[in-house]
């Protein structure tokens, strides 16, 4: 996927002048780096930048600081443009003089038939794009039946000095939900949104399974991106009832993740007793608890959250009864062994 994707960046048609900035984080496959490196010195537009390992975030961050041009677009190594996608995004974003382009895109998990939709963002549904990168959950995304992934840096256009004056970065060393924190970043800031749903970008699905994916390290993590998403909120002042029950939703879903795929996920490497740990540090954090605290069940059913086993798991973590569930696991690694 990795060819594809130069090739749909190198094969981009239009007369926008363009540089290519491409950073090696540390990878260890030699034949990346020697693509890289050929390319670089067969295209005056590639820029290669190669540095140790520090994270999707700090990557990005470099190449925000390396990037030349008047815009800037993001995009991952799996992933591939469509044809004439980025002069599609430059001519929409600049003729509605927006610090943001939001655009479709095709992946191989949501087929979504759409109607072609464009207009500039403000107002009650600029509301409802701030609320949907907080929220990331599809059942309610009015943006997402439109055809856009809200809280993708891909498949968007920002303007330069909008980024650089507002400061707007990932943050180092988050590697779960970094995304959807620094587009809610993005978005919150921006005066002026275009949306258009024409699509020009492919996101290649990855298909592992959650519990393939979820790591010991992701637990803190999911406390840093809701801590970040709060305080974004409330600097944005957008601090509103709507809001906070979007972010409490938010927390309820990040810990429902680490307990179905790291808690009692059967599979998992790490200890039993070592994930209660895990698990309890979560749901007591000051943050973590005070958003659960304020969720009830009329929430969720708002939500549609409304299963009888989601319920239960909002009562448990509601009074931190995090033992219901360790036994549970136990009991059924015990039957697995067996």
């Amino acid at each position: 996927m990795f060819e594809k994707c130069i090739v749909s960046l190198l094969s981009q048609t239009g007369e926008l002048g363009v540089e290519f900035i491409f950073v090696n984080d540390g990878s260890r496959d030699g034949w990346i780096a020697e693509r890289l490196e050929r390319l670089e010195q067969e295209d005056k537009r590639v820029v290669v930048m190669t540095k140790e390992n520090e994270g999707v975030s700090v990557a990005r961050n470099v190449g925000i600081e390396k990037a030349r041009g008047e815009y800037i677009a993001f995009m991952d190594s799996d992933d591939y443009m469509l044809d004439g996608g980025l002069e599609y995004m430059y001519r929409v974003t600049a003729r509605a003089k927006a610090q943001i382009g939001v655009f479709g895109y095709f992946d191989e998990k949501h087929i979504i038939a759409t109607e072609p939709w464009n207009d500039i963002i403000d107002g009650k549904r600029k509301n409802e794009m701030i609320k949907e990168a907080v929220i990331v959950y599809e059942v309610v995304s009015y943006f997402f039946k439109k055809g856009f992934l809200i809280v993708a840096p891909w498949a968007k256009l920002y303007r330069k000095d909008f980024i650089q004056e507002q400061h707007i970065r990932f943050v180092p060393g988050l590697a779960f939900d970094e995304d959807g924190v620094f587009c809610l970043e993005a978005l919150g800031k921006a005066e002026r949104i275009a949306a258009d749903n024409h699509r020009v970008y492919y996101y290649a699905f990855n298909g592992n399974s959650l519990s393939n994916l979820f790591r010991q390290e992701y637990i803190p993590m999911l406390i840093i991106a809701m801590k970040n998403k709060k305080r974004l909120i409330e600097e944005m002042g957008r601090n509103t009832d709507e809001m906070n029950e979007a972010l409490s939703v938010r927390a309820f879903l990040n810990i429902l993740k680490a307990d179905m795929a790291y808690l009692c996920e059967t599979r998992q490497k790490v200890s039993l007793s070592q994930r209660h740990r895990d698990f309890s540090f979560l749901i007591k954090d000051d943050v973590m608890a005070a958003l659960i605290g304020k969720l009830s069940f009329d929430i969720l059913k708002k939500y549609s959250i409304d299963s009888k086993s989601l319920m239960a798991r909002l009562f448990i973590y509601k009074y931190k009864l995090v033992w219901i569930l360790t036994a549970k696991t136990w009991v059924k690694q015990r039957l697995l062994s067996r």
